[in-house]
């Protein structure tokens, strides 16, 4: 049971976790908890959506059983996770931006 969730669900978790930390950053940033600039919040990202999937498919593997000779299924793991950073993260970026944008327009529209 343990190791169905340690090798199943965690490697699924790490997959989508780099756009859901950039989310959570940029919300914090809105409200000004932190000072990190967007593009600072953007490449941690990237960089978090290019490493977790590796490791969540060095996780996955490591559950494999010892006679499994093809590893095929895993390695899409890797190329899904790259995909959907490759898609999402750039996304939230734009939003972002024109977010903050439209909030700074809105601001000096008032003076």
């Amino acid at each position: 049971m343990f190791n169905r969730i340690i090798f199943a669900w965690i490697p699924l978790v790490l997959i989508i976790l780099a756009p859901v930390i950039q989310v959570i950053l940029s919300s914090l940033k809105f409200r000004k908890k932190i000072k990190l600039q967007h593009s600072y919040i953007f490449l941690i990202a990237m960089l978090l959506g290019f490493a977790l999937p590796a490791i969540a498919t060095l996780i996955a593997m490591s559950g494999l059983p010892l006679g499994v000779k093809c590893a095929t299924g895993q390695m899409g793991l890797v190329i899904l996770g790259w995909l959907i950073s490759a898609v999402t993260i750039p996304l939230i970026a734009v939003i972002t931006c024109f977010i903050h944008w439209s909030k700074q327009s809105r601001r000096f529209k008032q003076y």
